[in-house]
Formats: C-alpha cells, structure tokens, sequence
C-alpha cells in the first residue's frame, strides 16, 4: 500500500512541476512588448551577429552607424524590411532597430555588414 501512495505523490509532483514550467513561460515578459510577439519574416536570418539601433545612413559613402558604432556596407549588402526580402539602401532610417551580419574581413579598419534587416520597433530595445 504504501508504494502505491509513494508513486502517485511522485506522479502528481511531476505533473504539477510540469505545469508549473509550461505556466511561467507564458507568463514571463517578452522583450520588448507585446510588439515583439509579432513573428518575423520566414526570409530573415535565425541568427545575428548584432542587434541595435540605427543612428546614422550615409548613403555615399555606403556606411551607417548603429548603436554609435560605424559600420561599412558590403557592395553587395543584403537588405530587408519587414514588407520587403528584397529592400533597397535609401530604405533604412535613423531610429530604426535592426540585425546584421558581419564579414570576416575588415575594411579600412571598419567592420563591413553583409546582412541588414529591420525589426518592429520595441523588438530590440524596449519602448
């Protein structure tokens, strides 16, 4: 008899630890808001090698800063938004948060971007 009362305390234990760990995670904050709930694009990358907020553009001479830190652009940069795979330079604004990856190699002494996207406001820096 008490093996039996001994392995449905341990049955019941489990099932409410479980519960409990399913609980807390949904009801701890996400990052962000509740803007940051919305699902990114299927054509963004998983990973980034950066996250921040875009201070500067300049256009001809193909840099911008993020985050006070200067970054060169790859010739051929990769931009997207979150309406476009497929977005153009003039595109990206001061304010906006974004991804990036980054080459291997350093430009003039400049880390050059490969990979730029934007994300929804709040997403990388909470309002």
């Amino acid at each position: 008899m008490k093996q039996v009362e001994i392995g449905m305390h341990v049955r019941s234990f489990a099932f409410i630890a479980v519960a409990g760990v399913v609980l807390l995670a949904f009801l701890l904050p996400v990052p962000g808001g509740s803007e940051a709930r919305r699902t990114l694009p299927a054509y963004y990358p998983e990973v980034y090698e950066g996250m921040g907020r875009l201070q500067k553009v300049s256009l001809g001479e193909r840099a911008v800063t993020i985050d006070a830190t200067r970054y060169l652009l790859a010739r051929n940069v990769a931009i997207s938004t979150l309406d476009f795979e497929h977005a153009v330079l003039s595109m990206l604004k001061p304010g906006m948060e974004v991804g990036y990856l980054l080459s291997a190699k350093r430009f003039n002494g400049y880390r050059v971007i490969t990979r730029i996207v934007q994300f929804p406001q709040g997403w990388v820096i909470p309002n």
